[in-house]
């Protein structure tokens, strides 16, 4: 289907990836966790936690190592075409109707998408970065957890997603932006959004949270 992926443009991958057949995967062990249970007490809005799996696998694997041939750097950062993300939450296998990935998609200004920061980080920054997340807390709601019992939290979720393969992992994240009616209109700079890509298993995880007053 995809020979060579550095000859495709960020359009043309997208519009490929929109009809791949991607389906939900369990996430109670994520979401049963510690941290999670934690990390949702801080907000007046649920966060949002997906694993998506897809039924090409060694597919979408090569297509989540071919990751860079869409980035593009931009104020000293790589940062991944908003084509790409696009594309996964208007994926037609995984709106069929309503869905939580939908919550992405209502109400959005795609103008506005098209210039939104998916800025890629190191795997092993993100479990340190949940954990600062905790540690700062929502608009109304502190954790009182140890800053020690937070970091190893922190550590556990995200070995839980990592599964002992975090090298082989891509993560990109878009930090105070977001672009549907699930984290407001308000602008209040407390979006945001991790999509991490399993370039082994070939599946892609969406963990985001918005907060409102």
């Amino acid at each position: 289907m995809i020979d060579n992926l550095e000859q495709l443009t960020a359009g043309e991958l997208g519009d490929i990836l929109k009809t791949i057949e991607f389906k939900y995967e369990n996430t109670t062990q994520q979401y049963n966790s510690p941290f999670f249970k934690e990390f949702s007490g801080l907000y007046n809005t649920d966060p949002i936690l997906l694993r998506c799996s897809c039924k090409q696998p060694e597919l979408f694997s090569k297509i989540i190592k071919s990751l860079n041939l869409f980035e593009e750097e931009r104020h000293g950062v790589r940062q991944l075409n908003p084509e790409i993300i696009k594309s996964l939450i208007t994926n037609v296998f995984l709106n069929p109707g309503p869905s939580w990935i939908g919550h992405f998609t209502d109400e959005v200004d795609w103008k506005k998408f098209n210039f939104l920061s998916f800025e890629e980080i190191p795997s092993i920054s993100f479990a340190h970065r949940l954990q600062k997340l905790v540690e700062i807390g929502g608009l109304f709601f502190k954790s009182k957890l140890p800053l020690n019992q937070v970091k190893n939290l922190s550590i556990d979720f995200s070995n839980s997603i990592f599964s002992g393969k975090i090298n082989d992992f891509k993560i990109y994240y878009t930090f105070d932006e977001g672009w549907s009616a699930y984290f407001g209109k308000m602008g209040m700079g407390l979006d945001i959004t991790f999509f991490l890509f399993d370039g082994i298993s070939g599946e892609f995880w969406i963990l985001s949270k918005t907060d409102y007053d």
